[in-house]
């Protein structure tokens, strides 16, 4: 949950949502796992200090709480979470320490780190004699808890009245958190086996569909739902074949964004190109202040080539994870070819991810003059970028919902996207520009054109803006989302009502 544990979209979701019930007057506790950036939190003292028993260890664990803008905070802290600089993969100053370790790879016991959340959740609800209406889950690292909460005795009788909803951000079967091997299986869930075999695919053990057989499910769109269900969601394997042979059915709710966050943000940092009334007339001043700070950033190990600080020329951003999934290498091969063609505009790109596509990004920007790579997220620096920036490109292969069309466009960033999953809400010359085919070809055809049009027909350009800012305010703020698709389906799911 930002601001504490930062990566992917799951982040802002989390916390939107979170202050979007603590505002219609719900009490909501925010359970995370206490990684090392967070150790300056033990110094308050523990809510809570308890032993969890596995088959063939112990762990201690011990519980922090904090307030943070009405949410009640608790961070779980064990041995494996301190260790961990990310949180998800392993970070380079970690390969450094440790030839075992592999940059931007999984960490190697993400199954007990899994578990661990899991089972020190309902320990801590139980310990506390806390039995919520509903457990909000997010991804497969939490799937497991709906059985764990109704098959064990202790828990059963406890939170008897307690629902479930596990949200899935991204399917893929990288992301689903499968547990490959049977005796960890059954050493780290302590569910029985015949139970386990029911919840297994090819390539492990589904989180997922048990958390849709012992709950109810939903994922970060109403298209990537359908997708998933239809089978046209190729990165996900089988599992939406497996939700339908179960009788699992997968809810699609599109993500809401909190638009006072990035109002704060946006004068925050003095960046006063206004996109929330539509003024978009200080672009230039934006990309001024980003210019000057690219330029005292220059000596730092991890920035790449430099940008040609001109104004008056459109800057093209991408602000991702480094990867696979989000279509670098289709924006490498576009840029390969766009290289040719002279074009005059700028591209800046912020992120980390994955070593091969890290060095293509770095390599190109050694050949390119209007070309820069900060291999580093900072969260500032993207504040810079969305503001300063002309066109965002989101090139993913797959898009559960996405997140940062929404935020470009409320910095009159417009956002290019490959029409899958959640971005299909990004509509054509509506609110932003979408293709089709996602290849490096067409990509840059499509970049020529928005290119062509900042230089002769800008109006388009600030309708579009204008246009994405009101579709946002009209049916994505979180304060709808919750309104109109959370709240009916947490009453549909819990066993008691919520007042």
């Amino acid at each position: 949950m930002a601001p504490f544990a930062e990566a992917g979209g799951i982040k802002d979701v989390v916390a939107g949502l979170s202050r979007a019930l603590s505002k219609d007057h719900h009490n909501v506790t925010v359970v995370i796992p206490m990684y090392k950036s967070l150790q300056r939190f033990r110094k308050n003292t523990p809510l809570l200090e308890y032993e969890l028993n596995f088959k063939h260890f112990i762990e201690r664990i011990q519980v922090y709480k904090i307030e943070h803008n009405n949410l009640r905070v608790l961070f779980i802290s064990a041995s494996c979470f301190s260790s961990k600089e990310q949180v998800y993969t392993y970070s380079l100053n970690e390969e450094l320490e440790n030839s075992n370790f592999t940059y931007g790879s999984g960490h190697h016991d993400r199954d007990l780190m899994n578990l661990l959340l899991q089972r020190s959740t309902l320990e801590t609800a139980f310990r506390l004699g806390e039995a919520p209406h509903l457990f909000h889950l997010h991804d497969g690292h939490c799937g497991f808890l709906p059985a764990i909460m109704k098959s064990e005795k202790k828990f059963g009788d406890f939170f008897k009245k307690t629902g479930s909803l596990l949200t899935i951000h991204n399917a893929g079967i990288a992301y689903q958190q499968n547990i490959a091997d049977t005796n960890t299986a059954l050493d780290l869930t302590g569910l029985p086996l015949s139970l386990l075999k029911g919840i297994e695919l090819e390539y492990g053990y589904s989180p997922l569909i048990c958390a849709g057989l012992f709950g109810h499910i939903n994922t970060v769109s109403e298209q990537y739902a359908k997708d998933i269900m239809a089978g046209r969601d190729s990165s996900s394997g089988v599992l939406g074949f497996a939700f339908k042979k179960k009788g699992i059915q997968l809810y699609g709710i599109t993500n809401g964004i909190d638009i006072q966050q990035f109002r704060g943000s946006h004068f925050k940092h003095g960046l006063h190109s206004d996109s929330f009334s539509c003024d978009f007339l200080h672009k230039e001043n934006c990309k001024r202040t980003l210019f000057k700070r690219l330029n005292d950033m220059r000596k730092e190990e991890y920035v790449f080539g430099n940008l040609n600080n001109d104004v008056h020329i459109p800057l093209i951003t991408i602000q991702s994870r480094i990867t696979y999934q989000k279509g670098i290498d289709i924006f490498i091969d576009s840029m390969k070819i766009l290289a040719d063609k002279n074009i005059k505009a700028n591209f800046l790109v912020i992120g980390e991810g994955e070593k091969a596509y890290e060095s293509s990004l770095t390599q190109l920007a050694s050949t390119l003059d209007n070309f820069c790579y900060i291999r580093k997220y900072d969260f500032e620096l993207s504040q810079h970028l969305f503001a300063a920036g002309d066109f965002f490109l989101i090139p993913s292969r797959w898009e559960p919902c996405g997140l940062t069309d929404f935020i470009a466009q409320l910095f009159g960033n417009i956002p290019i996207v490959h029409e899958t999953g959640g971005l299909v809400k990004t509509e054509n010359l509506k609110n932003g520009f979408s293709y089709k085919m996602n290849k490096g070809e067409t990509l840059s055809l499509k970049i020529f054109e928005v290119v062509d049009l900042y230089f002769t027909n800008s109006s388009i350009l600030h309708n579009i803006q204008k246009n994405a800012v009101n579709i946002i305010n009209e049916k994505y703020t979180w304060e709808k989302v919750l309104a109109e698709r959370y709240l009916p389906l947490y009453k549909k799911i819990s066993k008691k009502n919520l007042q």
